[in-house]
């Protein structure tokens, strides 16, 4: 294309066919591993994080190009953006610290009790929400610069936590397959999952739950377990609307919910599975030859 605008003397855009094209960003890839990527809001930028030695990638996607990279002294368990651009995040790291980044690179670092397995921003409130190897839910108030009172789960450990900006509330899941949803407003529990004594329940499998979402709206919530199984609530009834399960049986890493078409992609380390949200019904499944991370 660009030899050919050069000898027309027109812009690349003007081409027929650019618009169908197809560019791949240089030097997309890690070493060994990537483990993690997450898109800024505005579009511009991608983050990437992968090992080994552990760092990560900020990469311009009008310049199709790395901005830069930095090196990161543990492991990366969770990335998350916080901003409109690349000019705010923070890493959960293995050792149990979170790291804020800044443009110029890590601002803060600070370190939480025990090792952590999620996390999750909440913008109204600049809470940063940490869940791991324990039954205690930490919130880093980024405005205050401190840490506020945890809330306490029934779980033992929480696998997974999971933020709901229409009603302000966030849901985790735990390793005894018991998923909550606490009220953000005024940090309380407003409900659990399965319901004690409900007879819908009586023969609910308590797998470990692994992964949870919220759609768009707010109103379903997607809960992926150990065994490849996704159950799809909508969260004024206890009953689930479906369940999907992963061939596999490989626990469900990742679900997400995608508006436009009224899908749900969930995702284990083998397969991407994407069925639609109303019918359940199978849409395709996408199996790759490597293990997927993110």
């Amino acid at each position: 294309y660009l030899n050919e605008a050069k000898t027309k003397k027109v812009k690349m855009s003007k081409l027929k066919g650019y618009d169908s094209q197809i560019e791949l960003i240089a030097d997309f890839e890690f070493k060994n591993c990537a483990t993690h990527i997450e898109v800024s809001k505005d579009g511009n930028y991608l983050i990437g994080a992968g090992v080994y030695p552990p760092r990560i990638k900020i990469f311009e996607t009008q310049e199709m190009s790395v901005k830069c990279e930095r090196g990161i002294d543990a492991e990366i368990l969770k990335l998350k953006i916080l901003s409109e651009d690349y000019s705010k995040f923070a890493l959960l790291l293995g050792d149990r610290n979170i790291e804020l980044h800044a443009q110029y690179g890590r601002h803060y670092k600070t370190r939480i009790p025990k090792i952590g397995r999620d996390m999750v921003y909440l913008p109204a409130t600049c809470d940063l929400v940490t869940v791991g190897a324990g039954n205690e839910i930490y919130r880093l108030n980024l405005e205050q610069g401190r840490f506020l009172g945890p809330l306490e789960s029934s779980s033992p450990e929480i696998n997974c936590v999971t933020y709901n900006p229409t009603l302000n509330c966030i849901a985790t899941g735990g390793i005894d397959g018991v998923v909550e949803l606490w009220s953000m407003d005024d940090r309380q529990k407003l409900i659990e999952l399965p319901i004690k004594g409900h007879k819908a329940f009586e023969h609910y499998a308590m797998n470990e739950i692994t992964s949870v979402a919220f759609s768009q709206e707010g109103m379903h919530l997607a809960i992926g377990n150990e065994v490849g199984v996704i159950k799809l609530f909508d969260i004024r009834y206890p009953i689930p609307i479906f369940e999907k399960e992963h061939q596999y049986k490989f626990p469900i890493k990742k679900i997400q919910f995608h508006e436009t078409s009224r899908t749900v992609f969930s995702q284990d380390k083998k397969v991407i599975k994407v069925f639609e949200r109303d019918s359940g019904k199978v849409y395709t499944n996408i199996q790759t030859k490597k293990d997927i991370n993110d």
